[in-house]
């Protein structure tokens, strides 16, 4: 089923549950922010808002206000361009106390979260009684892309729609050569081990540098301190650093799990499920362990700050 389909399909869903008056309070929706769980955010808000005979109709007066984000019954809340998170007195308190607030249309009041991953302890403390004691009438949309990193605390209080599998939970200008990568034939140790070490590197040194690139963009009508643009930078490549050690890490369990005989729905990449049981075909249940293993071992070693690519090499050579 293409991601298209699967929005269509949960949209269905949500807007059957909708007619019968059976909406649950808050969903996660696990999809792209920017791509199709954004989309089905709109829909499905537009399906609540709309005064169209058939809704939602996409271009009544309602519609049109969901799309440009002026609806006085939603709330947007996304991470600031800086801190690449939420702000618990300027965005996450004022927003509930709009919540309590009765809608100016009589009807649904709604929040959305996008890149709810991002939530953190303090946030969560802030809206868990509202989310356990929402009202009437009031929904939340929780958009991420990595439903895994979200807080188990909102998670366990909110329905889920799935709109993707696991590989489309990654963004970034990275993925491609990196899945590339990861569907070549198994190399050796030795020699090809350290030439992936050196491509895993460089992909790395690509993102950094776009990541300097945009916060200079971002930054060019202000003044910043050289030690304030380093650590902006760092804490970016760290971020994507993080990013594709998890997107190699769910790579080798798929292998792992396709060695020890599991099904297709187990799998995070079930899309390479023929790749990744020829791989796991050709290293067995103690090659794809030891490939896990090292992999893992990476991730430590780098949270030691040990420079990358040495990292990359030593788990390369080890799985």
């Amino acid at each position: 089923m293409s991601s298209a389909d699967k929005s269509n399909e949960m949209l269905e869903m949500f807007r059957r549950n909708f007619a019968a008056g059976r909406l649950a309070h808050a969903y996660v929706v696990q999809g792209s922010p920017s791509g199709e769980a954004w989309a089905f955010a709109v829909s499905a808000l537009q399906l609540l808002f709309c005064e169209g005979l058939t809704k939602p109709c996409g271009e009544c007066r309602e519609c049109r206000k969901v799309v440009d984000r002026n609806h006085p019954d939603i709330r947007w809340l996304e991470p600031e361009k800086k801190s690449r998170t939420f702000d618990v007195d300027k965005q996450i308190r004022p927003m509930l106390r709009d919540l309590e607030m009765t809608s100016f249309q009589g009807g649904w009041k709604a929040v959305v979260i996008i890149e709810a991953d991002r939530l953190n302890d303090s946030h969560a403390n802030a809206i868990l009684k509202s989310l356990e004691e929402p009202g009437q009438r009031r929904l939340w949309l929780l958009l991420t892309a990595h439903p895994d990193q979200l807080l188990t605390t909102i998670h366990s209080r909110c329905q889920r729609i799935v709109l993707t599998h696991s590989q489309n939970y990654f963004e970034g200008t990275w993925v491609a050569p990196l899945r590339e990568w990861l569907l070549a034939p198994p190399q050796p140790a030795g020699i090809p081990a350290l030439a992936g070490a050196a491509y895993l590197k460089q992909i790395l040194e690509t993102e950094k540098a776009a990541i300097a690139k945009k916060i200079r963009e971002e930054t060019a009508d202000e003044e910043i301190e050289k030690e304030v643009f380093e650590a902006r930078v760092r804490s970016g490549e760290i971020k994507i650093r993080a990013e594709i050690l998890r997107y190699i890490t769910l790579w080798r369990r798929d292998v792992l799990a396709c060695a020890s005989g599991a099904g297709t729905d187990v799998l995070h990449f079930a899309g390479d499920e023929q790749t990744l049981r020829s791989l796991a075909k050709q290293l067995g249940i103690p090659g794809a362990l030891a490939s896990l293993r090292a992999v893992q071992g990476l991730s430590r070693r780098v949270d030691r700050n040990v420079p990358d690519l040495l990292s990359f090499e030593a788990a390369l050579l080890a799985g």
